[in-house]
């Protein structure tokens, strides 16, 4: 769901009682049939969201019309409201200017907290008929506060409710978790795995936010600040993909959250529509700005330079690791351009092999075609095998904090982990390889570390590799999880 909501500088909503139609600029009062489609071309041109509303209650069916305008902007969310007997205020005057501006024109009343769920049956039966039952459930715990509203998008994600003035969208919202949601609003938190994104962020901004809460377990709305979101490039290893970085503040540091958009598989985005290619976003890099490394552009670029990879380039010490364990199912975790992966399948292994590199990733599959390789994008650091385990987890110079840890529970009972790396004593008596110390292993504490992860550690030591600029000092880790683990 992240990244799917939608994205504007202003939502204005205009209280409309009686039956909405199926595109709510069809939905005129009575007395001023045309204000309505006016207000909805002014608003279109500022980049402001125009939605209809009606309380949950049923109170004032017949009711005049009322505008209450939400403005959610990037730095900050306010909210207020004004009451109107004619539309034609609102479409004639500067005050939608001033909303898209950020400001709050005077004599508007103040309002703190409000819930929006989408009931809009005329566009997607599942909205009415879920969403009326999440409306009930937010009533009984917000009396006053909740209102019914026309399409939010998304009709996939029914039950959807938009929070205000913090401009929240959650997805797929059943009663049962009405408590949860209104203590976290109530608390300033947010409920990440719900979360669509933020209105006032731009689709891949709202990927970036929800993969760095997950990834931090933050759930603070005020904790995670965006500070900031670059100008989508196309990416050069494929022209139908843009990249877009975005920077935030949480924890006390600034981190560094890149997403891909590329097209999907063909699908109806909502009931009723027809099958298009939608964006799908993807975090390809996740990291505190201050972390070592290349970064996948870094990445990108050093890959572009290397020849197509070969299974006869695998590390001689990865696969005597192997040898011996009968082929199942691998994972070959930051894989580059996938030479172990090659290796692997050649062996007979089921790979499943998993980089940041789109240009690695794509000169693997070019050398992979008709071999049992399946590659996937994705940042090592906040990469997660869905409920997948594996025979064979391999980390070949994979030098992330906490990844063994994290490995370990994706092996099967009886399981193999085989991690090779630079050691730390390589900074000081070797050659080659990261100089940051937070990067490098150290044979005695990656033991401890497998130990307590629940492995079996068969071997735990540092090697020797020559190179043609002289001797490198790597770690190599071969550890099973117990059979009946």
């Amino acid at each position: 769901m992240a990244g799917s909501a939608a994205h504007a500088t202003a939502w204005l909503f205009v209280e409309q009682p009686r039956r909405w139609q199926r595109d709510a600029a069809d939905s005129p009062h009575p007395d001023h049939p045309e204000a309505l489609q006016r207000l909805v071309v002014r608003a279109a041109e500022l980049d402001v969201r125009l939605q209809l509303l009606r309380r949950h209650s049923g109170e004032d069916r017949d009711a005049p019309w009322r505008p209450l305008v939400v403005l959610v902007t990037s730095g900050r969310a306010t909210q207020a409201r004004l009451r109107l007997d004619q539309l034609d205020h609102l479409a004639d005057d500067d005050t939608l200017d001033a909303l898209a501006r950020g400001e709050l024109p005077a004599g508007w009343e103040g309002v703190d907290r409000l819930w929006a769920v989408c009931t809009h049956g005329r566009r997607d039966a599942c909205c009415a008929r879920a969403g009326r039952e999440l409306a009930a459930a937010l009533e009984e715990a917000e009396p006053g506060l909740v209102w019914e509203t026309t399409h939010t998008g998304g009709h996939r994600f029914a039950p959807n409710v938009v929070v205000l003035p913090d401009g929240l969208v959650y997805g797929r919202v059943r009663p049962e978790r009405v408590d949860e949601m209104v203590a976290a609003q109530r608390g300033g938190r947010v409920v990440t795995d719900l979360l669509r994104g933020r209105a006032a962020l731009t689709p891949p901004a709202q990927v970036a936010e929800v993969a760095l809460r997950t990834h931090l377990r933050e759930d603070g709305f005020a904790a995670v600040a965006h500070l900031s979101t670059g100008p989508a490039e196309v990416d050069t290893a494929d022209m139908s993909v843009t990249r877009t970085p975005s920077h935030w503040r949480a924890q006390g540091r600034e981190w560094r959250v890149v997403v891909d958009s590329g097209p999907a598989s063909p699908r109806p985005v909502s009931c009723g529509a027809e099958s298009t290619k939608p964006l799908q976003h993807t975090v390809v890099e996740l990291t505190d700005v201050d972390a070592a490394g290349r970064g996948a552009a870094g990445w990108d670029a050093l890959h572009l330079e290397s020849g197509a990879p070969s299974a006869d380039d695998a590390d001689a010490r990865v696969m005597d690791a192997v040898a011996g364990t009968p082929p199942g199912r691998a994972l070959d975790l930051a894989c580059g351009t996938g030479r172990h992966t090659l290796a692997l399948a050649r062996r007979g292994w089921s790979v499943r092999a998993v980089d940041f590199s789109r240009t690695g990733l794509t000169a693997l599959s070019r050398a992979a075609a008709g071999a049992d390789v399946s590659t996937e994008l994705a940042d090592a650091r906040v990469w997660e095998p869905d409920g997948d385990t594996f025979d064979l987890v391999l980390l070949s110079f994979v030098h992330v904090p906490g990844v063994l840890e994290q490995a370990a529970t994706w092996l099967r009972p009886g399981g193999r982990l085989v991690l090779v790396g630079h050691a730390v004593r390589n900074l000081a008596d070797g050659v080659g390889g990261p100089s940051d110390v937070r990067l490098l292993h150290d044979p005695g504490a990656m033991a401890v570390a497998a130990t307590a992860a629940g492995l079996d550690v068969l071997r735990c030591e540092e090697v020797r590799r020559e190179t043609p600029d002289g001797t490198a000092i790597d770690v190599v880790l071969v550890a099973i999880r117990p059979a009946d683990g």
